[in-house]
């Protein structure tokens, strides 16, 4: 089937018809409602030949059925009245189409229809096919001289179009008025690709027929591929050179559309931008060769004019955005380029270095302030430095200040510099308080926990001492008051030690050493640790062959037996604790040694899962909760990290350490 048939006109005055057919007709037709003769007429002058769906109960104005199939011979008549009625059984009815029950079911239309534009497309086809043995029969006149017709537009004109570039509608309005008045033509327009689309819209008309404006080709449309696959000129006098006679059909029938005798591609360098179409010169005579060259020249110098000025539009929404985005940036942004020439300097940079209004662009950066200038020496070119940054405070206002600077370009071309200015007193505004927050926080904890821990044992002594009076004499009593208070005063003293080596940590010794020793010491001595809970079992799993680390052995023993007492305060009743060491691969540390100490108890509690790290973090009834705050700061000591994964079948605690390769090196 033709993918461009020819509208279908429905002229009927009563609306009910139109109600009833227009909902299916106008979904897979290109439906045209007419309700008077004048209009009628008027439609089938612009369209041409058609299928025409005929009420047979015509206005009062109308001719009657004889005549206006005789006036009008070529469309393709369906009559559309009552059976065995009086119009019904005129003889002009014989000349028509088909004739069919007015209350006919619209699906049963449609096909009659679509039937009709199949015998219509068919004689149309057999009347080219006609008038094409007739043109190779008939003697070809001989090629009249070129008339030698001067330049389509001057340099004056050219130029004060050209002039409308930053205003792309403009540019085409003024183009088409140019070309329609030099070419003396009856009626032309321009269709232009959507901005980043493929829908081509009609930018400009001049003269255009009311089925032309508005007019939209989707990518999809079999005009859009045949003119973007052939980008040649559609003549409709040339139009039977075309070798498809579905394109032929397709192509008249995008003509009859436009009203154009022409259609001409307008060709940029990525594709077709368009197309520029034209109907009769107005003297109404046939373009001839000169003419059509004439035509071929002012297209392509349309062209390269709207793309350069699409590019121009398109360059300057990327600049207003770039300038737009840079301007709302709550950092100041200056760039330089090679030469040492300020070419951008925001507003924001103004307000930061207290000069607004002092004009910088154009200027050298020796003009802005000297620390400005020195952060850009440091990475001025030949020097390896890409990136510095500097702090200082305005001496002025005393606000603090920091000016990033980084050099733009490859290594082997330098083009700029650019550097961010930043005003910091809201920022370190916002540290100090937090800053003193987590500090009231921290002595809060402290404060908790040092009076739960120390409450106890004083109770615990405080008892004893009430009752000792009373049972001096009693032996046993006066044992265990001596080891109570020895227990309470040694538990005492060694939170005191541990309080005091976590504010005051040892000095970190490296060395090079196999991280294996530390992990048995420190389980060795969890091993000999009094415990007022079952002691876990620990089984160790060492891989063969593991790398050497450099690190501090006191520390990593440390370490291992705070973990190791954490396990045995999450399993009271016992259980089974894994200590293991591997080697791995880790995309921060690259080679790395892996120690994972992974106990089977409830887990930690969703609400302090946050917070194990924190000082003071525990949910025991004793202890300070510093076991998992002293292996983070041992951990950062190593340059590696901590790990914390729990849930309610246990939890693993894994501490990633580089490892040193073959030659010593990290």
């Amino acid at each position: 089937m033709n993918p461009y048939p020819k509208p279908v006109t429905l002229f009927s005055r009563d609306p009910r018809i139109a109600e009833r057919l227009h909902p299916l007709l106008d979904q897979h037709l290109d439906l045209r409602v007419v309700d008077t003769y004048p209009g009628f007429c008027r439609l089938m002058d612009q369209i041409g030949p058609a299928v025409v769906l005929l009420d047979l109960r015509l206005p009062e104005e109308s001719p009657d059925l004889r005549e206006i199939v005789r006036e009008w011979p070529d469309p393709l008549f369906i009559a559309l009245g009552r059976p065995r009625s009086a119009p019904m059984c005129v003889p002009a009815i014989e000349d028509m189409y088909a004739a069919e029950d007015v209350d006919i079911d619209p699906p049963l239309l449609l096909n009659l229809v679509r039937r009709a534009q199949q015998h219509l497309d068919l004689r149309e086809e057999n009347r080219r096919l006609k008038r094409e043995n007739a043109e190779r029969r008939r003697p070809q006149p001989a090629t009249p001289p070129p008339s030698g017709g001067g330049r389509l537009f001057s340099t004056r004109e050219l130029i004060r179009i050209i002039r409308c570039m930053d205003d792309v509608e403009a540019l085409q309005e003024r183009l088409l008025d140019e070309v329609a008045i030099s070419m003396k033509l009856s009626r032309a327009g321009i269709v232009l690709r959507k901005d980043r689309g493929r829908t081509y819209t009609l930018r400009a008309g001049w003269m255009l027929l009311p089925e032309a404006r508005g007019v939209t080709f989707t990518e999809n449309d079999p005009f859009v591929r045949w003119i973007e696959r052939h980008a040649h000129v559609v003549s409709r006098a040339s139009i039977d050179l075309i070798s498809h006679s579905s394109d032929r059909m397709m192509l008249e029938r995008v003509l009859d559309r436009l009203g154009a005798e022409l259609i001409l591609p307008l060709r940029g360098r990525g594709g077709i931008l368009g197309w520029f179409f034209t109907g009769h010169p107005l003297s109404g005579k046939s373009f001839d060769g000169e003419l059509m060259d004439q035509l071929i020249l002012a297209t392509d110098l349309m062209a390269v004019s709207l793309e350069s000025a699409l590019l121009y539009r398109e360059v300057n929404l990327q600049k207003t955005l770039a300038e737009s985005l840079l301007n709302e940036l709550p950092v100041g942004i200056v760039y330089a380029d090679a030469e040492g020439r300020i070419r951008w300097y925001s507003p924001v940079a103004d307000r930061i270095m207290g000069a607004p209004g002092e004009p910088k662009v154009g200027r050298e950066l020796d003009a802005l302030d000297p620390h400005v200038c020195e952060v850009c020496r440091d990475v001025l070119p030949p020097g390896d430095e890409s990136q510095a940054s500097r702090d200082w405070r305005d001496t002025a206002t005393g606000r603090p200040l920091r000016a990033t600077a980084i050099r733009i370009g490859a290594p082997d071309r330098h083009l700029g510099i650019l550097v961010m200015l930043e005003d910091r007193t809201l920022e370190n505004t916002l540290k100090e308080k937090q800053n003193r927050l987590e500090r009231n926080e921290f002595w809060n904890q402290l404060a908790a926990s040092m009076s739960h821990e120390v409450r106890n044992p004083l109770v615990s002594i405080k008892t004893f001492a009430q009752l000792l009076p009373d049972r001096y004499q009693d032996e046993e009593f006066r044992t265990e008051f001596s080891r109570l208070v020895g227990t309470e005063i040694d538990r005492l003293n060694g939170m005191i030690e541990q309080l005091n080596g976590f504010a005051h940590p040892r000095k970190f010794a490296p060395e090079l050493l196999d991280v294996r020793q530390p992990v048995r010491d420190g389980i060795t001595r969890f091993n000999q640790l009094e415990l007022e809970t079952s002691r876990p079992d620990v089984q160790q799993d060492f891989e063969p062959g593991l790398p050497m680390v450099r690190g501090d052995a006191a520390a990593l023993t440390e370490t291992v037996e705070h973990l190791l007492r954490n396990t045995a305060e999450a399993m009271p009743e016992g259980g089974h604790v894994r200590v293991g060491i591997s080697a791995v691969k880790d995309l921060q540390l690259k080679n790395a040694l892996c120690i994972d100490i992974e106990d089977h108890g409830p887990g930690i509690p969703h609400a302090l899962k946050e917070h194990v790290f924190s000082p003071f973090c525990t949910s025991k009834a004793r202890g300070l909760g510093l076991g998992l705050s002293i292996a983070q700061r041992t951990m950062a000591d190593h340059g590696g990290r901590i790990e914390v994964k729990s849930g309610p079948r246990g939890t693993r605690v894994s501490l990633w350490i580089p490892a040193v390769g073959p030659g010593g090196e990290l």
